[in-house]
């Protein structure tokens, strides 16, 4: 057990990825992918994101996704294949 315990100490800090705001649009858009019983992969592949890009937005680590209207258009396109309200969704951006 110690020897588990030790070797825990030895591998350097790596720190957790951001856990997205529960109210947030990333926890959103995964609620309504999740209610549609889609994958990212599918997801991925009908708006021609990457899997790593649809996965950022859902943690809303927006330190690996564009900024701007690319990131506007990116959210509208995903809230429009889950057939949400896109004006309501992209007010969750905004916050």
């Amino acid at each position: 057990m110690t020897e588990s315990l030790s070797k825990e100490k030895d591998q350097p800090d790596v720190p957790a990825p951001p856990a997205p705001d529960p109210a947030g649009i990333g926890a959103t858009l995964r609620s309504m992918r999740e209610a549609r019983r889609l994958t990212v992969v599918e997801v991925s592949h009908r708006l021609k994101f990457s899997v790593r890009q649809i996965e950022a937005l859902e943690t809303e680590d927006w330190a690996r996704l564009p900024t701007g209207m690319s990131l506007r258009g990116f959210v509208r396109n995903y809230a429009r294949y889950l057939e949400a309200d896109v004006d309501s969704v992209l007010l969750l951006l905004d916050h």
